[in-house]
């Protein structure tokens, strides 16, 4: 039985789809996921009973297989309007190599895939602050548009000089999404920002733990470490409602998910918007006792501090 929220997003017309970024995270064994995992226990599967949308995230290390890929798709079946939104391999947004043939036909059927089952939300493709705004740059940045121009792409940029009039315009001519992002600030990184530019939009939440998003010494756990608190969410909320007012759909993500804070903070926004107690799994009430407060288990049980 999935989320309420779930089923009035498909009643909407300007749906919302909420998740995280990624699903395999050790730390999130004991806290999402149960400690002790029943006999075919598949986190994916387990994932798309409480979020209609996950970004798949692994993608952007390695360009996985359509066997895996089929997998994953098997994995949401029973979730009929469940989406992903899959990242770009990083050999087409970090590299000064250019991306090989090879690798542009695989990824080109993988998303293929997706889109013939109806799940595919968008082409994810992120680039680095490194990437800023010059003639190359521009180029490539629409050259490499035009290799997936049949399909639904969003384009995140970490350096404001593409927060441009000129660049925005020829998103929108294309109809590919800007990606508006939540992160630490620092020089020339991109605010909070309300950008439509497609017949979608996008929305990534990395969290704003700046003292280790900018420490070289920090890991990936250590700069995703971060739990947006109620005021944070209630100004995110307001920027979400901007977004919505100026397009059809909606995808957000929260890729804060060291210990599953993305998917307590995914909860909220879920419960802030839709004012209705979302399902959540009860092994996260033992970490995130507060959620007690907005939430249920499933069997309809309500969970409340009152």
């Amino acid at each position: 039985m999935p989320n309420d929220y779930i089923a009035m997003t498909e009643q909407s017309n300007s749906p919302v789809y909420i998740g995280p970024a990624g699903w395999n995270y050790k730390d999130w064994r004991g806290i999402v996921y149960p400690s002790s995992r029943p006999k075919g226990f598949r986190e994916l599967r387990y994932l798309a009973d409480f979020f209609n949308l996950v970004e798949i995230n692994s993608t952007f290390y390695k360009i996985p297989s359509l066997e895996s890929v089929e997998a994953w798709l098997e994995q949401v079946q029973h979730q009929r309007h469940f989406q992903f939104s899959i990242k770009l391999f990083q050999q087409f947004t970090h590299s000064d190599i250019p991306p090989e043939n090879e690798q542009i036909d695989a990824f080109t059927k993988i998303i293929g895939l997706l889109r013939r089952e109806n799940r595919l939300a968008a082409l994810l493709m992120q680039f680095p602050w490194r990437f800023k705004k010059t003639p190359a740059n521009i180029s490539y940045l629409f050259k490499l548009a035009k290799l997936f121009q049949d399909f639904p792409c969003a384009i995140e940029f970490r350096h404001d000089s593409w927060m441009s009039d000129a660049i925005l315009a020829r998103l929108r001519e294309r109809q590919i999404a800007f990606v508006n992002i939540d992160e630490p600030q620092h020089e020339r990184s991109l605010p909070l920002s309300s950008v439509v530019t497609a017949e979608y939009a996008y929305l990534r939440l990395h969290g704003r733990n700046a003292e280790m998003w900018f420490n070289e010494n920090s890991n990936i756990a250590q700069r995703y470490n971060y739990l947006y608190d109620s005021a944070e969410m209630d100004s995110i909320i307001q920027t979400i409602q901007e977004i919505r007012d100026k397009t059809g759909t909606l995808y957000i993500i929260f890729n804060n998910h060291f210990r599953g804070q993305a998917i307590v903070n995914a909860f909220q926004l879920i419960a802030k918007l839709y004012r209705q107690p979302p399902l959540i799994p009860v092994t996260l009430l033992d970490h995130y006792p507060h959620l007690r407060a907005i939430g249920r288990i499933k069997g309809d049980q309500q969970l409340s501090l009152f």
